[in-house]
């Protein structure tokens, strides 16, 4: 058995994903489109093994972080991150609410 415990490792064991791949995936929405955007997130689900409602979380808990966005943006953000969530609690589909998120949050930030 390797003792060597990597950062990688833990974050993939652990069903959580690193900030700079959040990160990247707000930068994903303002500057490339919707269809990279949108490819970035269905890459953290199957890399990191992540519910939608665990991505959404994730999302919201590391979007403070995010120096590019102005303070009325992460507003708009976490409003459109809210009504995801709640839709997928309620039964939405997560592959559309997901999907309709990030084409919310590409509109919002795009240049």
């Amino acid at each position: 058995m390797d003792e060597h415990v990597t950062r990688e490792i833990v974050y993939e064991t652990t069903a959580t994903a690193p900030p700079e791949e959040l990160h990247r995936f707000f930068l994903a929405c303002r500057e490339d489109g919707f269809q990279p955007a949108r490819r970035r997130l269905k890459g953290l689900l199957d890399k990191y093994g992540l519910a939608g409602t665990d991505m959404v979380n994730q999302l919201h808990r590391g979007l403070g972080e995010v120096a590019f966005l102005d303070e009325k943006q992460k507003l708009a953000v976490t409003e459109a991150m809210a009504e995801t969530d709640y839709r997928m609690v309620e039964g939405g589909g997560e592959a559309l609410q997901l999907d309709a998120m990030t084409a919310t949050i590409c509109s919002l930030l795009g240049k």
